[in-house]
């Protein structure tokens, strides 16, 4: 059982890893005003959505 507890804690732990490393163009917040620097297109804003930022259309 124990194995089993610290198998599934390396693989969080691995698997959060990655997600780290491939998500370099991401920006994370905690509210909107920290999207402020988040470039968007023509008739987007940036909000924050699930502690990262994403651009809504207007």
């Amino acid at each position: 059982m124990v194995k089993i507890l610290k198998f599934a804690d390396a693989l969080i732990i691995f698997l959060s890893l990655i997600v780290l490393v491939t998500s370099n163009d991401r920006v994370f917040c905690l509210t909107s005003k920290d999207c402020r620097c988040h470039k968007c297109f023509a008739r987007e804003v940036p909000k924050c959505f699930l502690f990262m930022c994403v651009c809504y259309r207007i």
